[in-house]
């Protein structure tokens, strides 16, 4: 199988928000909310493996959901 990986082919398929960040400051608030989505994502994946009673992935997806979590508040600790 092709694992389309060049970034057009995942900028067609990804379900984040665009990044439209043109300056300095737009840049951290940006950052977040692509945190924030990803967390989402990340967080539906989570109870979709668990409906499927897949809990190696279910647990692989906490791991990322935990990472990710951290970054987003050292990203919003900046933004106060």
């Amino acid at each position: 199988h092709h694992a389309p990986g060049l970034l057009p082919a995942v900028v067609k398929t990804s379900s984040l928000p665009t990044y439209t960040a043109k300056d300095g400051p737009a840049h951290l608030p940006a950052i977040a909310d692509s945190l924030a989505a990803f967390g989402t994502l990340t967080r539906t994946a989570i109870d979709a493996a668990d409906k499927l009673s897949d809990k190696d992935t279910a647990d692989l997806f906490t791991g990322i959901s935990r990472e990710n979590d951290k970054m987003l508040w050292f990203v919003e600790s900046h933004l106060a």
